[in-house]
């Protein structure tokens, strides 16, 4: 097939899910709003750069309805390509709905006409791939037919996360920690949303755990917030900001960890959870309902209200029980492998593709 992905560069899920299609043998072009590392795509960039806001339009317009492919593949549904595509009817075309993308009230994204475009493109597609039942269920009421919706994870490619004991060491040490030293690690984008803030809070009182935070996609005002807040509860020789890194470079980081902080109070079916259980580490994340079709409590992952106390309690509990962290450990990888392997779920996408197509 010939498949126009179409989605921001800037994204390591994006630029995965769109050349997983290339690996498989279909030509795939990807038509990016922002500039960023496709891995080898064939690539369009329509991005604003030098542009006014009506120029950046003009571009994205021209650059989808110049596109030729058998199938449109858009992978964030509150998106300009998304959105752009929709409107010039480009079919058939599948939407990869995310999370945040569709989850407006929740987390207060978008305005009234993203949510709008948003709506209306999720409506307009052919197939809606959604990471979980709950996500299922929002684009359901929305009005998408049952028969349009697939439930794909997406998953871990197993080649790039598992156990990495020598890059655990190695990112120890760049870390500045020893391999003595337990580590709690909060891989998320440092913004409001994923409770950095509470992770400092709950460190305060849990005595020799230091917190890594990474500073991915920063919030700059949020970051200096929580530095203030590290500093007003005395705990600023154990909490470490660390660079991002890539996905390749990811498992190093993710086995490093002795816990894995997510603790977002909105999320879709989160990414670098399943990269973290792959990677061997416990997982803490926030107790939200939708999790619990694929996650069980005390068995492949921790819940925990995002509250200072009961994330202290988490981490406490995993940390004192090695026999509770083999437990979370061994199971978590073993959930992943079998109902998150990336390539067999891109099969099932790649599936309903051919028959779109046919």
């Amino acid at each position: 097939m010939k498949i126009c992905a179409l989605g921001a560069a800037t994204s390591a899920h994006v630029v995965a899910r769109a050349k997983v299609f290339a690996d498989f043998g279909h030509a795939v072009t990807l038509i990016t709003p922002a500039p960023g590392d496709a891995q080898g795509l064939p690539v369009v960039t329509c991005a604003r750069q030098g542009r006014g806001r009506l120029g950046w339009l003009k571009a994205v317009f021209g650059a989808v309805k110049a596109a030729r492919a058998d199938v449109y593949h858009a992978h964030y549904a509150a998106e300009l390509t998304t959105w752009m595509a929709w409107l010039l009817g480009k079919r058939p075309l599948v939407i990869t709905v995310m999370g945040g993308d569709v989850l407006f009230d929740e987390q207060g994204s978008l305005g009234p006409i993203g949510r709008w475009l948003t709506r209306r493109a999720v409506l307009g597609a052919d197939l809606v791939t959604v990471k979980s039942p709950m996500l299922g269920e929002v684009v359901a009421r929305w009005g998408v037919a049952r028969e349009r919706i697939l439930d794909v994870v997406w998953g871990v490619d197993a080649r790039l996360f598992r156990p990495d004991p020598d890059g655990a060491a190695r990112r120890r040490a760049e870390w500045g920690v020893s391999v003595d030293d337990r580590v709690a690690f909060s891989p998320r984008m440092l913004k409001p949303l994923y409770n950095q803030m509470v992770m400092v809070e709950a460190l305060a009182r849990v005595p020799g755990v230091t917190l890594v935070i990474s500073t991915y996609n920063e919030d700059a005002a949020y970051r200096a917030k929580v530095e203030d807040k590290v500093q007003a509860l005395g705990v600023a020789d154990r909490v470490i900001f660390v660079p991002a890194v890539s996905t390749a470079e990811m498992a190093a980081s993710y086995s490093a960890a002795d816990v894995v902080l997510s603790l977002p109070p909105s999320d879709g079916t989160p990414q670098s959870v399943m990269e973290a259980m792959a990677c061997g580490a416990p997982v803490v994340l926030t107790d939200l309902e939708r999790f619990k079709a694929l996650f069980t409590h005390g068995e492949t992952a921790w819940f925990a209200k995002p509250e200072p106390g009961a994330v202290a309690g988490a981490v406490m509990a995993l940390l004192n029980d090695a026999e509770l962290c083999a437990r979370l450990s061994g199971r978590g990888m073993a959930l992943v492998r079998d109902k998150a392997d990336f390539e067999t779920q891109a099969r099932l996408v790649e599936a309903r593709m051919k028959a779109l197509v046919r």
